[in-house]
């Protein structure tokens, strides 16, 4: 559980070349596994938020433990649950966590009824 969020920091080309392939693979993941529902990821932010801690030895201090998320942001066709929508984020996370150096994936999803496959 997390007590305290930071403001989520946007990745502007942050990811460069080195990661363009990674998030190709992203987002092929993510069409295959929604049943072709996810169309496009249409950003990826990062939170940096403190983690709770155990009390330390002189129960005057907590030890500061800092996490950091990915959220990905997903275009989708239309706004019905698919399959895996309730488990879509723990697959990402397992599969892409430690490619992308974070503590945990969460996906945020968008609909749209002006959305179309281009």
């Amino acid at each position: 559980m997390c007590n305290m969020f930071v403001p989520p920091i946007s990745y502007v080309n942050s990811f460069g070349d080195s990661h363009h392939k990674m998030t190709n693979l992203l987002l092929k993941f993510l069409k295959r596994n929604s049943d072709g529902n996810i169309i496009q990821v249409t950003g990826i932010r990062k939170q940096i938020y403190l983690a709770e801690g155990k009390l330390g030895s002189n129960f005057n201090t907590l030890p500061i433990q800092t996490c950091d998320r990915l959220i990905i942001e997903c275009r989708c066709i239309n706004g019905l649950s698919f399959g895996n929508s309730d488990v879509l984020d723990r697959m990402v996370t397992a599969v892409f966590k430690n490619a992308f150096d974070v503590s945990e994936i969460k996906l945020e999803y968008h609909y749209s009824m002006y959305c179309s496959r281009d």
